[in-house]
């Protein structure tokens, strides 16, 4: 079910057809975020032109459970292709347990713009043209609270969000966010 949704936002989040392909999975700064991040692309990304940028925060994280298994699972490169996206980049960062890692990093504004400015110099190896000033997030299960935040501080980047059995609390930073937009 979980699976499902996630495809129905990328749909709506991006339109067009083409196919995905990972782009980068590893750790980019260990002293910042030391869990994997992985970075899918359209099949048609031109590193000369704009492009969007989806971020997706996964949910709970099961114990002993690898990046690997939650990329297995939810086949985002699928995801990507099935929702017919072009020049698209879909960024999923790991986190550990109950959303461990993103609760514990993206609290504040300064907080996530280093993450962002992290992810934008290494999309520079991908890509000539500068990073996207906005973006779309979505997020899966207990990533509620990390979005909630995140459109706390950092909603003027933010285009589209989209959550997926997610809605356990916070429901007033994301009214805010919608009222703003």
């Amino acid at each position: 079910m979980a699976k499902t949704l996630v495809v129905a936002l990328l749909a709506l989040l991006v339109s067009h057809s083409a196919s995905a392909s990972l782009l980068f999975k590893g750790v980019i700064n260990p002293r910042f975020y030391s869990e994997e991040i992985a970075f899918f692309a359209t099949d048609d990304f031109n590193s000369h032109e704009p492009y969007s940028l989806i971020v997706h925060l996964h949910g709970f994280r099961r114990q002993l459970e690898k990046f690997d298994d939650v990329l297995a699972e939810f086949q985002f490169d699928g995801m990507l292709k099935a929702s017919g996206s072009r020049q698209t980049v879909l960024l999923v960062p790991s986190s550990r347990g109950k959303c461990d890692d993103f609760n514990a990093t993206f609290t504040g504004k300064a907080e996530f713009e280093l993450f962002l400015t992290m992810i934008a110099q290494k999309m520079k190896i991908f890509s000539t043209v500068n990073f996207p000033r906005s973006f779309a997030i979505s997020g899966h299960s207990g990533a509620y609270k990390s979005i909630a935040e995140i459109l706390t501080h950092s909603s003027d980047r933010i285009t589209k969000v989209a959550l997926f059995d997610a809605t356990y609390g916070s429901t007033e930073k994301f009214s805010q966010f919608i009222l703003r937009h």
